[in-house]
């Protein structure tokens, strides 16, 4: 029913059967962690008005806005807002995890998500709700340009910029690029020209 979007078979069943809406499988993903993960804003709004957690952490730490905002889904992160969802709720810190996002915040999942069309308006929906643009990463402190440039998201790096002019508010770099060749990337080196002026690789490189 989640997967296929089947909206009516869903309220008909939920209706019917008198279950924890916010139960887990074996994987320890509720109704709602499924939805998110498969972009089904129908029925999501139906699971957080029969109570779905809007909050709940999956296994491994995910809630359903970090999910949302890796998926750059800026449509499910308001709708998710809007209904308590937390946005200074970070991945956590898991030392035997090498997936590389743990200590993120949902503002870092937006910057480094693969969907990089959407991943603009993403930010968007996090900042306007709140987000910090230079919010520090749990433990390894990585601002979110530093993740998004890491990430090849031009488009990342260009919100936070334009927020950063709205707010008047220079973008902070902490934490240290791992994979990014700029000699690969000229639109990407061009770009941080722009924003850091002539010595742009001494700031973000120091």
């Amino acid at each position: 029913m989640i997967k296929s979007g089947d909206l009516k078979a869903l309220k008909h069943y939920l209706n019917s059967n008198p279950i924890n809406i916010n139960g887990v499988n074996n994987a320890n993903l509720s109704l709602m962690d499924i939805a998110v993960s498969e972009g089904k804003l129908d029925i999501v709004k139906s699971l957080l008005k029969f109570g779905a957690d809007s909050n709940h952490r999956t296994r491994k730490g995910a809630t359903p806005l970090l999910v949302a905002a890796y998926s750059a889904n800026a449509d499910m992160i308001r709708l998710l807002l809007n209904h308590g969802a937390k946005i200074d709720m970070a991945m956590p810190i898991m030392e035997d995890w090498d997936e590389g996002v743990d200590g993120f915040y949902p503002i870092h999942m937006a910057a480094i998500s693969k969907h990089h069309a959407q991943s603009a308006q993403a930010l968007e929906a996090l900042i306007e709700a709140g987000a910090d643009i230079n919010q520090p990463r749990l433990k390894f402190l990585e601002t979110p340009i530093i993740v998004a440039i890491d990430a090849g998201n031009i488009q990342a790096v260009e919100t936070l910029w334009r927020f950063s002019q709205i707010q008047n508010k220079p973008l902070r770099i902490t934490g240290n690029l791992k994979f990014i060749n700029f000699d690969e990337s000229p639109a990407m080196a061009n770009l941080l020209k722009q924003i850091f002026g002539p010595e742009w690789r001494q700031v973000v490189l120091h």
